[in-house]
């Protein structure tokens, strides 16, 4: 009797920790997010981290700036990033539609994709994400920095924070 009250005890336990865990790491679009970022030679815990960060899994989310969906993508960088890695030619990347899911995962993480390989490292990517790939062009032009590690926007360095603690724990379930 001993033995099963411990068992249940340890079975309600588990249910309850990962009730608690999929509230603040919930994970959708899986396979969306594997294959995207396989496609871009991305690390799928990093795509699930920077959707967690920006929308919380909420596919129709919009920001005070206007961007659009799960991975927060502005209209113009997703016509940006469409026409310059070839993606849609002109007429469809001005009218993708941010809000369906596959569109927004798989313009997200190509523009996440062309910031790694652009600064050559996933925090100075994830620094221009969040505050833009101009302030991080202006931030890298003293030559002795080669990537950052903070940034003067605590709102930016708290985002990098979070996505980096986020990493750890979608690296258990992709």
């Amino acid at each position: 009797m001993k033995r099963l009250s411990i068992v249940l005890s340890i079975v309600i336990l588990t249910v309850f920790l990962f009730g608690v865990f999929n509230l603040f790491y919930p994970l959708k679009y899986k396979n969306q997010i594997v294959k995207c970022a396989e496609e871009n030679n991305v690390d799928p815990p990093l795509i699930a981290a920077v959707i967690n960060a920006e929308s919380g899994f909420v596919a129709d989310k919009i920001s005070k700036k206007g961007a659009i969906g799960l991975m927060q993508v502005m209209p113009s960088t997703a016509q940006y990033i469409t026409v310059k890695l070839k993606l849609e030619n002109k007429d469809k990347a001005a009218n993708l539609d941010l809000f369906d899911c596959e569109t927004n995962i798989r313009v997200g993480v190509a523009y996440l994709s062309y910031l790694i390989k652009k600064f050559g490292d996933t925090d100075t990517a994830l620094f221009a994400y969040n505050a833009g790939e101009g302030n991080v062009g202006r931030w890298l032009k003293d030559e002795k920095i080669t990537k950052l590690k903070s940034c003067p926007f605590d709102e930016t360095n708290a985002y990098v924070k979070k996505i980096k603690k986020s990493i750890k724990f979608y690296k258990f379930r992709i």
